[in-house]
């Protein structure tokens, strides 16, 4: 699962009918995974973009009306027939691109992209949202460990 980003806010302000469609299908799988349990596991992928929206709490609040996004990771998370796989951040194109071609706005961009990667894997494993300061204000994302 992949949205580009800041796609999920853009959708929301520009058309509700089709962020409504585009999150009412991010929501399906767990349900027919449940539903199917019996027929076969699935691997499921967050792209580290879609998973910093979903994170998000003004994502979270926005949508809130639509679907309880926290209640939709936990879904994914909680279904035995469903392993959730990484596939990471962003794409690399590094190894398609000669270094002396990178320039000097290379590496700040991918320090601030392995900057964002730790703190949404921090907040995963931590089961909170992306960027929470203090625990009071912490809401529940459900990706919490399923160890």
């Amino acid at each position: 699962m992949h949205q580009p980003p800041g796609s999920l806010a853009l959708l929301i302000e520009a058309s509700a009918r089709e962020a409504e469609q585009i999150i009412r299908c991010d929501e399906r799988p767990p349900r027919y995974a449940q539903q199917y349990a019996d027929v076969g596991h699935r691997h499921v992928g967050f792209s580290g973009i879609l998973l910093e929206q979903l994170l998000d709490k003004d994502i979270v609040d926005r949508y809130r009306h639509i679907i309880d996004i926290p209640a939709m990771l936990d879904a994914y998370r909680s279904r035995p027939s469903i392993e959730l796989i990484g596939l990471g951040y962003c794409y690399p194109i590094f190894p398609l691109v000669p270094a002396a071609d990178w320039g000097e706005d290379w590496l700040p961009r991918l320090a601030a992209l392995t900057d964002a990667a730790d703190a949404i894997i921090g907040a995963l494993e931590a089961g909170g949202a992306a960027g929470e300061a203090d625990a009071e204000g912490a809401q529940d994302t459900g990706l919490g460990s399923r160890r």
